[in-house]
């Protein structure tokens, strides 16, 4: 089963949803609860690689968009936007 091969690093509270490397080094989000129900969620990649992540992540102090990642990330595929007009003004360091 692919998600065997996923590293988690970053932990969220409760559910038990996490943002995992997987085996090609890509950052993608794994929703605990929904796994089996929902494939697409397998296919949501928030960056191509942990450097990219961080690079990205850290230009809004590290904080979520308009809501938590969870709620954010919950059933998205496709690659992740990292678009200053999606995160709130006040946490944008450029």
């Amino acid at each position: 089963m692919r998600r065997q091969q996923w590293v988690p690093f970053y932990d969220f509270t409760g559910g038990g949803d996490v943002l995992c490397l997987d085996e090609f080094g890509m950052v993608r989000f794994y929703e605990a609860l929904y796994w089996t129900a929902n494939a697409e969620t397998w296919s949501f990649v928030l960056a191509k690689t942990f450097t990219d992540f961080v690079e990205s992540w850290s230009r809004f102090c590290f904080l979520t968009p308009a809501s938590s990642w969870a709620a954010f990330c919950r059933g998205r595929s496709g690659i992740f936007d990292w678009s200053p007009e999606l995160f709130p003004t006040e946490v944008i360091r450029e």
